[in-house]
């Protein structure tokens, strides 16, 4: 298994290679961490600031810029909560929905047709070990 980090290294690479082509062909400009931020938020609506940066791994400041950028955008908007006035909440716009929605129909095809080479149970055993792995690194 000492090989084990090397290919996740280059599967990230590759995805974040995928993930830029797609973003590139849609018209947007969009980079990779902005949709991450997008993609977060359309599941998570009502995310506040600091939890979808903690999520995303990311500096609170930076972080803010990305948001600011995509609210400008058209794509987002932050919202005070009612209960909480020092708490921000993220939530998509309909452009935003759609854009999300486009690009994890584009993104997900694009790797589909890396796998169409495979037999279904060599597809459904990749898909579940990446499910299991991810799921056994967010156990701390």
């Amino acid at each position: 298994m000492a090989g084990l980090h090397i290919l996740i290294e280059k599967l990230l690479q590759d995805y974040q290679k995928l993930l830029k082509e797609e973003l590139k062909k849609s018209g947007r400009e969009l980079t990779p961490v902005q949709y991450k931020i997008l993609y977060e938020v359309f599941f998570h609506e009502g995310l506040s600031i600091k939890e979808c940066a903690a999520r995303l791994a990311t500096d609170l400041t930076t972080f803010s810029r990305q948001v600011q950028s995509l609210e400008k955008s058209g794509l987002m908007k932050r919202q005070t909560n009612k209960s909480d006035k020092r708490i921000v909440q993220l939530y998509l716009t309909a452009n935003g929905t759609d854009t999300v929605d486009r690009m994890t129909v584009n993104i997900n095809d694009r790797l589909i047709e890396k796998l169409s080479d495979l037999n279904d149970f060599e597809e459904e055993t990749i898909v579940r070990s990446i499910a299991h792995l991810s799921k056994k690194m967010r156990v701390t």
